[in-house]
């Protein structure tokens, strides 16, 4: 369950968002996975994406886990951006480790890695989570947002947002400096087979084309 670069365990820098209904006494254990989210000061201050806070029902309360020490953290939603799809957090922790936002030009292929969590599942009334890392590089920069996109500029990552990432940073591994957030997807395609009959009287073409899924995100300049 850890992950291990440079001696340093990411997990002090990125944590997993929990929804766990209140019954007015207390909260039930079958939570509700809902994302990532990583930390921007050393004052227990995250980030996450605001398309997770919205997701919260009435009678839920959003959660942390603390991998290490096995516990649940209440988190205190402290603002979600109006129109764009990132929100500010804080978490009862003091001194904690945290990842610096660049905010200089993003270099075209420039390597990264996304680390993030992922829903286990139920098990013995008890949520689980699963750790994901994706590495690739970034594909495009400063690209138009689509109307759908909640971002005033994304850059794109050659790797997929996985189920769970949306939250996740986009950060370089050596310096751990993030160049952006995760919130979704983008779909593209590749040809991967065509075919071209000119023997009948009008040229028939057929051709097959495989989806593939590239991860969108915040750039962080556009953050806080």
């Amino acid at each position: 369950g850890k992950l291990m670069m440079q001696t340093i365990n990411i997990h002090d820098y990125i944590r997993p968002l929990i929804a766990y209904r209140n019954d007015g006494k207390d909260y039930y254990p079958d939570g509700r996975f809902l994302g990532t989210c990583f930390f921007i000061d050393n004052k227990g201050t995250a980030i996450t994406c605001a398309h997770i806070i919205e997701d919260l029902k009435e009678n839920e309360e959003l959660f942390s886990y603390d991998i290490e020490k096995k516990e649940n953290i209440k988190v205190n939603i402290i603002y979600t951006h109006d129109t764009d799809d990132f929100a500010l957090c804080s978490m009862p922790v003091n001194n904690n480790k945290f990842l610096v936002l660049k905010y200089k030009q993003v270099v075209l292929g420039r390597d990264v890695m996304s680390y993030g969590f992922l829903n286990g599942g139920i098990i013995d009334q008890t949520i689980k989570v699963d750790y994901r890392v994706m590495k690739g590089h970034i594909s495009r920069i400063n690209g138009e947002c689509k109307p759908s996109f909640r971002s005033k500029q994304l850059l794109e990552t050659s790797y997929p947002s996985l189920s769970g990432f949306s939250g996740a940073p986009v950060f370089d591994e050596k310096t751990l400096e993030v160049y952006g957030m995760l919130f979704g997807n983008i779909e593209s395609s590749i040809e991967v087979f065509s075919f071209t009959d000119v023997s009948a009287n009008e040229p028939y073409k057929e051709s097959v084309h495989r989806i593939i899924e590239l991860g969108v995100a915040h750039t962080s300049d556009t953050l806080v």
